[in-house]
């Protein structure tokens, strides 16, 4: 019996079939990990942009709004500061209207 005659055989054939099962269902698993993933960060970017909108509604103030815009980019970015900065078109002058830094006990 050669060996070619055993590749050909029922049982090898579902062996390739059951690895190629094994394979597809690993490429789904770490395609529902990223999805799974994705998901989380846009719902914490929907709560961040809640916070947002009803910080605005209940202190109509810019300037601390936008202070407290830079404080939830921080938070939002894990980043240790923020600055916000509105271009003048007219002007063609970059100025930063708000900033933060991340509070650490």
């Amino acid at each position: 019996m050669d060996c070619n005659h055993r590749l050909r055989t029922p049982h090898a054939r579902g062996i390739r079939i059951q690895l190629a099962t094994q394979e597809q269902f690993a490429q789904q698993s770490r395609q529902l990990a990223i999805a799974e993933s994705r998901m989380a960060d846009l719902a914490k970017a929907n709560q961040a942009l809640a916070r947002v909108s009803e910080r605005l509604a209940a202190r109509p103030d810019l300037a601390a709004f936008l202070h407290y815009v830079a404080q939830e980019a921080i938070a939002q970015l894990g980043a240790e500061a923020a600055i916000l900065s509105v271009f003048e078109e007219s002007r063609h002058v970059l100025q930063a209207v708000a900033c933060g830094q991340e509070y650490r006990n």
